[in-house]
């Protein structure tokens, strides 16, 4: 009985997960853009994806809603696309932007599987300090660090196996 009611625990964490994971799809934060007092978030976003990002039709990408993650730590700017489409060709031009430079987009993640991408943060350094351009890949409910062609389930597979 104990392993049966582990099972349903175990599905239904999976399920919210992914209920999670499919109500953030749309968003992405942008980080390290100054906050002021009385600002137009929308608006600094759009001059960012313009200026920073080149992205060309920063003006007239339709967004639902935009506003900061004050509880959040660095404070970002959460944007809801109405596009999937707008919003993977911002965070395709986000890689562009120059490493350890304060800012940065990235995709909205649930807790769970933001603590999975910081259980790689040593292994992602150590690539990028050997010049690699490594990036994450989530999977369903999986975070996996790619390396050039290869990937890896765990930071210690990264280390057991050097690029």
């Amino acid at each position: 009985e104990v392993c049966a009611l582990q099972k349903q625990v175990n599905d239904l964490t999976s399920k919210l997960l992914a209920a999670e994971m499919y109500s953030k799809k749309q968003n992405l934060l942008f980080w390290g853009i100054p906050h002021e007092a009385t600002e137009d978030v929308e608006k600094k976003v759009r001059e960012f994806m313009a200026v920073k990002l080149h992205v060309g039709d920063a003006e007239t990408i339709p967004f639902v809603n935009v506003h900061r993650l004050p509880r959040m730590k660095g404070n970002p700017i959460i944007v809801k696309f109405v596009s999937q489409l707008h919003r993977d060709a911002v965070l395709r031009a986000a890689y562009k932007l120059p490493p350890h430079s304060g800012m940065g987009v990235s995709q909205h993640l649930p807790v769970a599987l933001q603590k999975m991408k910081a259980e790689f943060r040593s292994a992602f350094d150590d690539a990028r300090k050997k010049g690699r351009k490594p990036k994450f890949r989530i999977d369903g409910a999986q975070v996996i660090l790619v390396v050039g062609e290869r990937s890896f389930k765990t930071s210690q597979s990264y280390f057991d196996h050097p690029v």
